[in-house]
């Protein structure tokens, strides 16, 4: 089970967290209405510069329209991975460099329908 983004295998992160919905409001019996997509957050601790170059030019390639990724289920019982189509894809967002290596690195995908 990979990663993907646009049918392209990424370098497989450290970790990756689905961001918990926020609550729209309530519905007339008093149950919370959640949004209907989703966001998923990658993290690397370490990425080497081919890696980063490789996020950094999948998210200009998909800026003036939408991805494809693949990522673990949402809610699922079993860890598979499923394709989301209609995905957003934020800048990967580095903390520091050093010694040719990307440290903390952050890459936000939106509008996953769920």
């Amino acid at each position: 089970m990979t990663y993907k983004i646009n049918g392209i295998t990424i370098e497989q992160p450290t970790s990756g967290k689905w961001i918990i919905h926020p609550v729209m409001g309530l519905d007339g019996y008093g149950r919370p209405i959640y949004s209907a997509v989703a966001e998923y957050e990658l993290t690397w601790n370490v990425l080497n510069t081919t890696g980063m170059y490789q996020l950094h030019s999948l998210y200009l390639a998909s800026s003036t329209g939408s991805a494809i990724v693949d990522l673990p289920q949402f809610m699922s019982y079993a860890y598979s991975f499923q394709s989301y189509t209609g995905c957003i894809l934020y800048e990967p967002q580095p903390q520091q460099f050093f010694a040719e290596y990307y440290l903390g690195v952050a890459m936000t995908i939106g509008n996953i329908k769920v």
